[in-house]
């Protein structure tokens, strides 16, 4: 993935993590399914360059992002899950102590994975306020400035940019979220 996609990327989950409560509702197997973000800013406020998605399988999200002057599109995996520290008392994170109910919800790029299954804290975000609000609407970090809402499908010109990265693990991952 091109640095400039990772860190718009970034930049999305960042705008999601403005407001620290400390408050978690909903685990991991609630949140599987197809997520299109919502920018909920007032109007004069909304970024509307780029629209982005994000599909969870089990302990996996692919993040999808557009960008609409462009007609580009970026993915990239996540490993997600909850754990119990606060991103400042990490130094680092051993993936596979991730749990399906804790009280931070976690994302790590995939590539920031290292082969002992260990991140460094660079490579971690750490939301402090996640709340499945009822079954299709998800709010990380209070929701002022964006939710997520569950939709059935991703639209099929966007599925078939995704495809056409050819990106092996993405491909493999569609196929295992039966994402068509």
């Amino acid at each position: 993935m091109k640095i400039i996609d990772k860190v718009l990327i970034i930049v999305i989950i960042f705008i999601c993590n403005e407001i620290t409560i400390g408050q978690t509702i909903g685990t991991l197997k609630d949140i599987q399914g197809i997520w299109q973000h919502q920018d909920i800013r007032a109007d004069e406020d909304v970024d509307k360059s780029y629209q982005s998605w994000n599909i969870i399988k089990n302990d996996t999200i692919l993040t999808i992002l557009y960008i609409k002057e462009s007609r580009s599109i970026s993915a990239s995996l996540i490993k997600c899950g909850f754990q119990d520290k606060k991103k400042i008392d990490i130094d680092s994170l051993d993936v596979t102590k991730l749990k399906n109910k804790g009280k931070y919800f976690t994302n790590i790029f995939l590539d920031e994975i290292h082969n002992n299954n260990y991140a460094k804290k660079s490579g971690i975000i750490v939301f402090e306020y996640f709340e499945l609000l009822d079954k299709n609407t998800l709010v990380m970090n209070g929701g002022h400035v964006s939710s997520f809402t569950k939709v059935d499908k991703l639209p099929s010109k966007i599925l078939k940019m995704v495809k056409g990265l050819q990106q092996k693990d993405i491909v493999k991952f569609l196929i295992l979220a039966k994402i068509k």
